[in-house]
């Protein structure tokens, strides 16, 4: 609340409190019916600071509910009613303790008020909810008011023990330090709160428009994946015929259109895939598979092009080994890992190794390649990260796919790492899994 609200909040109960038990508040005691003789005045006084605050608690909570985020409209719409029922309960019980009181002049009518505080019960609920449901209110600020209201009560009270002028004067100086550093403490405290509120709130601000720019990519990839691969199709067609003969001059020109399509629409699904992995909707569908058949299919898949690149390829496939996953998954998974070594090999050889020993299951794809630097070694697996090499060897490198790769065969249990002496001495990516 502003400070005139609080001053006019507060400055409203100073009356009564002044008055006190003297005359102006209790003019004297019905000591047979165990009753209070109110001044009549005070007493209407004190009904009409209860309807302001009745009212302000209602003008607040309406005033909230139409000016703050949908956090803070049910915060101050649970803590008004929980008060509001409480003031009623209060009243309602007071009110008909009254009218017993008109019509007989009965001590045990008194009785009757006391159900009033029931709707305190009530009123705590209510306080205890938004307390664990939205947070009202910061332990840290509570504790740190508690602190200071307390030293400020402990040393004002040495005034009812100090004798001596001197003495009086020293407490005051200290009551008047102890206001003035502890709303200065009380103050710091709750910047820090603003403060990490603040941060809170632009980070959520972040993490929504970080989801949405996904969405937005992943909207964008789909387009461009669907545009390229119809593309593609179409250099396929031409390439086999299916729109009549083709002239020599454009078979060149049809292969590169086909083979950048292809390009094109692997990056893209990389790209989709890795956007997959990190919102955690990439999908399993493990069933039992050999995996020495799945390596196999997926290396003849690069025969032609390692011959035409002048690259031998070895195959050290044991046979009959299996293991439960997805298939397509781990042949995406493979692929890349060949893939990536026929890119970064001009010349020599690429072996493919399979085999299954002490209960594990070990794949490797070792190259006769530019190899991996030290440097270039802490970038692998991760996402979007490339090496110097890579850059300078491929340059439609994306970075994602030994990231594919590895969150690929860790949602297999399994793990995957690299090893090289160094640059232009080769690399060996391995895979491991566990026999299960």
């Amino acid at each position: 609340l502003p400070l005139y609200s609080k001053l006019l909040l507060i400055g409203s109960i100073v009356p009564p409190v002044l008055a006190g038990s003297t005359s102006y508040n209790l003019e004297s005691f019905d000591v047979i019916a165990c009753n209070a003789l109110e001044n009549p005045l005070m007493l209407t006084y004190s009904y009409g600071v209860s309807a302001l605050y009745f009212f302000a608690i209602i003008f607040v909570a309406i005033k909230s509910h139409i000016t703050k985020g949908q956090a803070q409209k049910k915060r101050a719409f649970y803590a008004s009613l929980g008060t509001i029922l409480f003031l009623l309960s209060f009243s309602v019980a007071t009110y008909i303790a009254s009218i017993f009181n008109l019509f007989q002049s009965d001590p045990e009518t008194f009785a009757i008020e006391q159900y009033g505080y029931f709707g305190m019960t009530v009123f705590i609920g209510f306080l205890t909810y938004i307390i664990v449901r939205f947070r009202a209110f910061n332990i840290k600020l509570f504790a740190t008011q508690a602190l200071v209201t307390a030293l400020v009560v402990l040393v004002g009270s040495q005034f009812f023990f100090v004798k001596t002028l001197g003495s009086k004067i020293l407490t005051g100086f200290t009551l008047i330090l102890a206001l003035g550093f502890g709303n200065l403490l009380i103050k710091s405290v709750l910047r820090e709160i603003e403060a990490k509120e603040k941060i809170q709130k632009l980070a959520n601000e972040l993490k929504q428009a970080n989801e949405q720019q996904v969405t937005l990519i992943h909207f964008i990839t789909h387009q461009v994946k669907g545009f390229f691969t119809k593309s593609r199709n179409i250099f396929a067609g031409l390439a086999e015929g299916d729109f009549g003969p083709v002239p020599k001059e454009l078979e060149g020109v049809i292969h590169e259109g086909f083979v950048n399509d292809t390009k094109a629409v692997d990056t893209v699904q990389d790209i989709l895939k890795a956007a997959n992995i990190r919102k955690g909707t990439l999908t399993y569908e493990n069933k039992p598979l050999d995996l020495s058949v799945l390596i196999q299919t997926e290396a003849e898949k690069f025969a032609k092009v390692a011959t035409n690149k002048g690259v031998e390829l070895v195959k050290n496939i044991q046979s009959g080994v299996t293991l439960t996953g997805d298939q397509e998954q781990l042949s995406h998974a493979v692929r890349n890992l060949i893939d990536n070594s026929l890119k970064y090999t001009q010349k020599g050889s690429i072996t493919l190794s399979l085999a299954q020993e002490n209960g594990k299951i070990r794949f490797s794809v070792k190259d006769t390649g530019v190899g991996i630097s030290q440097k270039d070694m802490k970038k692998l697996f991760t996402e979007g990260g490339k090496g110097e090499n890579s850059t300078k060897v491929n340059v439609d490198s994306t970075g994602y796919g030994l990231y594919i790769v590895r969150k690929i065969i860790e949602a297999h249990k399994g793990k995957v790492w690299a090893e090289s002496a160094g640059e232009d001495k080769g690399s060996e990516f391995i895979a491991e899994f566990p026999v299960r």
